[in-house]
């Protein structure tokens, strides 16, 4: 799931991937399209929010329900622990846009800033 990220053959993301699939409760999620993995995504539970991170999906598979599906999945396994509140990093704005569809209301706005930039 590099690629779909942009980082296929960096070792540091294997690390990386390796490190978030071992935190407490973690659950990485992963949907194959004709044998090949095309989407991935996590679930990190905390006591009272859920994480969802490390989510991601192929350049050319994108637009196919992939994440849309996996969000379905992470709520549905969040669900039976508890959990009141999920939040997501959605960076992409045609992402930002499936959430509502799936009743997925933003409780949160985050705006990121760089140093020297309005």
């Amino acid at each position: 799931m590099f690629e779909a990220f942009g980082f296929e053959g960096a070792p540091q993301w294997r690390d990386l991937v390796a490190a978030s699939a071992a935190l407490p409760r973690a659950v990485c999620l992963g949907i194959l399209e004709a044998g090949l993995p095309v989407a991935c995504a996590q679930l990190a539970p905390g006591i009272d929010v859920a994480i969802f991170a490390c989510d991601g999906t192929v350049h050319w598979a994108r637009g196919r329900g992939a994440q849309t599906a996996l969000i379905r999945e992470r709520l549905r396994r969040a669900a039976p622990l508890g959990i009141q509140y999920a939040a997501a990093e959605v960076a992409r704005a045609d992402s930002r846009a499936q959430l509502p569809a799936i009743r997925f209301p933003p409780g949160l706005r985050r705006r990121h800033y760089s140093k020297g930039r309005h």
